[in-house]
């Protein structure tokens, strides 16, 4: 399958999705094979061209190539003839030998002298820098890379429906949060820190992850208590930050109480009964759920739920069914797994690089020039780290990022020779996979993210740009991975935040951010691999326009939910991948990035500094 591309270069021509229908889904049901395919949605091409003249040479392109194909398979074809006639002659001889015939020894080794002869030729004529096979293929990649670097090359229709099949899980995601939210009797209106929000300017994946925050906040303060604010510390000491979250309105506080109360075992195993009974009525009734469920990998609980009546208590009952401690079961688990990392963390990348005690993690360092971005291995042990340049390198850097107590992130600055200077925040994704410990990077985050709450990590992001004196002209870049690229994207669209701070660029994987409104000054690139869950999550394709590009790619396939979320292995890769490739509208992205942040430049001077954030109780 050739290289392919979707263009929308201004943000108004996005037909083809637009023309994805659930019946041209289920016809390209067929096993997707990863090839080089990039599906680019929005961004644009910097060049001024004749479109129709670049067509006319592309198509003169693969013209050419079809004939030296054409011709190429001619030649092989001749080959296997005259090949099949030699064995058939060398057969014949050696009977004749075999027989004693004068003669035969003779044209045995004259025919065999003749084909290698022949064989001699006939591999240059083919495969040689000229030969028919090589120029076929030379030709097709150049008709390519001109493609791609004009951004004149479209994916068909049929092509994008193979590409986006798998999209099919965000119609599941929205199809079971319309039933969330039409399950719970959410308030027209409702408070948190003194804002007020309005249930009918909230869709309905705005509206699950707001009831699913709450009561992740409501199962976390059983466990470990109440938690109005975040400690950010930092170099210059420590800092308490006030938060508000889903948990402190009054009027979710009292739309959402019954979720809370418990149901005695013999209640739960009835409930836990009819979810089932339920789910069997819809792989027997509804086979296409039946099949989506299977596609999806989603539980059939879930899909039981969309068949329950509008308005019922099912919800209500999945919740309360389990019985009291399941969740202060899966908290434990947690603390465990995070108590085993705090134990290893002597020997992480992040300790060799930054040292162990929290004074030392969060000394100002030094960086490297190298735009390699590669760590460099000191000989008492210790590693040196480079500030990077590209995006793969970019991400990979948050190897160095570990968390010890509480979550952490890091703020880049550097100077260029003529005295420019620019910021970087990257950020790290989830952690933990429970709500309301004291790593703030966990479930409860994500949540709270897709509602769009203003969270902890983001508050502390602002803090920390405060305290390092970042100035409103510094352009400042803002990456992060899964939840890291949420918690970037909601920063961009936060309009206090730009106000105070100039980010230029918005860089995320694997991340659900298409409800982040992030004004079209701020240019963003979006990265997806089509297997991966995480970036559905929040039930929508990312808008797209000049300044704001989605990548997609089928990159890595698999059952494994961590391995096809992966960042170094899927996301980095891709990113290495994708800037090989020269996409006009990526490398339009880069030039850009590259000039506003700097890094067309010299930069002579890069320092990082190490924050670290906890949630706070009582």
């Amino acid at each position: 399958m050739s290289d392919t591309l979707l263009l929308d270069p201004t943000g108004t021509s996005h037909s083809q999705f637009d023309q994805l229908s659930w019946y041209n889904l289920e016809k390209n049901r067929e096993a997707f094979i990863r090839s080089d395919d990039y599906l680019i949605d929005g961004g644009a091409a910097p060049l001024c061209v004749d479109t129709v003249e670049l067509e006319a040479m592309s198509q003169g392109l693969s013209l050419a190539r079809d004939r030296l194909e054409g011709l190429g398979q001619q030649v092989l074809a001749v080959h296997q003839d005259l090949f099949f006639r030699y064995l058939t002659e060398l057969d014949f001889l050696n009977q004749s030998l075999a027989a004693g015939n004068e003669g035969a020894a003779e044209k045995i080794s004259r025919l065999m002298a003749a084909w290698a002869q022949f064989e001699n030729d006939y591999y240059p004529v083919q495969y040689d820098r000229c030969g028919a096979r090589r120029l076929a293929s030379d030709t097709g990649e150049l008709s390519l890379a001109l493609a791609r670097a004009t951004g004149t090359y479209e994916l068909t229709e049929d092509q994008v429906n193979k590409m986006m099949r798998i999209y099919l899980e965000q119609s599941a995601l929205s199809l079971l949060a319309k039933k969330i939210s039409g399950s719970l009797e959410f308030p027209e209106t409702f408070t948190v820190g003194g804002k007020t929000y309005f249930a009918k300017d909230l869709n309905d994946i705005q509206k699950a992850a707001i009831f699913l925050s709450w009561w992740q906040a409501k199962q976390g303060e059983d466990i470990f208590g109440s938690s109005h604010s975040v400690t950010l510390h930092s170099q210059d000491g420590d800092v308490s930050i006030p938060v508000d979250g889903f948990e402190d309105s009054p009027e979710l506080n009292e739309a959402f109480a019954k979720y809370i109360s418990r149901l005695s075992p013999e209640e739960s195993k009835k409930i836990q009964d009819q979810i089932f009974g339920y789910a069997k009525i819809a792989d027997q009734d509804e086979p296409w759920l039946s099949r989506l469920a299977r596609f999806t990998g989603l539980q059939a609980t879930v899909f039981a739920a969309l068949f329950l009546p509008r308005g019922g208590k099912i919800f209500e009952d999945i919740l309360r069914g389990p019985g009291p401690d399941w969740y202060r079961l899966f908290s434990d688990s947690q603390a465990q797994s995070r108590a085993e990392k705090g134990q290893k963390f002597a020997k992480t990348v992040t300790a060799k690089s930054v040292g162990t005690t929290r004074a030392k993690r969060l000394e100002e360092r030094q960086l490297g020039l190298d735009p390699s971005g590669d760590c460099i291995a000191n000989g008492d042990g210790t590693m040196t780290r480079n500030l990077p340049h590209e995006l793969g390198d970019t991400f990979r850097y948050a190897n160095t990022q570990d968390p010890q107590e509480g979550g952490a992130f890091e703020i880049q600055q550097w100077e260029t020779a003529s005295g420019k200077k620019g910021a970087r925040v990257i950020l790290r994704g989830t952690e933990t996979w429970d709500a309301g410990s004291e790593q703030v990077q966990d479930m409860l985050t994500n949540t709270e993210s897709v509602a769009g709450l203003q969270t902890g990590v983001e508050k502390a992001v602002a803090e920390a740009l405060e305290q390092l004196g970042v100035s409103a002209d510094t352009p400042v870049e803002l990456v992060g991975h899964s939840q890291a690229g949420i918690v970037a994207s909601n920063l961009a669209a936060d309009s206090g935040f730009t106000k105070r701070f100039n980010v230029q660029t918005v860089i995320t994987a694997g991340s659900p951010v298409a409800n982040a409104p992030i004004p079209e000054k701020i240019k963003t690139l979006n990265l997806e691999n089509i297997y991966d869950h995480v970036p559905k999550l929040d039930g929508a394709i990312n808008p797209p326009s000049p300044n704001h590009i989605t990548v997609y790619k089928d990159y890595k396939k698999g059952l494994n939910p961590e391995e096809v979320h992966n960042r170094d292995a899927v996301y980095a890769e891709m990113m290495d991948e994708l800037q090989s490739f020269h996409y006009a509208e990526v490398d339009n992205f880069l030039e850009c990035r590259d000039k506003v942040m700097g890094f067309d430049e010299e930069i002579v001077k890069a320092t990082t500094q190490r924050f670290e954030i906890e949630r706070n109780y009582g």
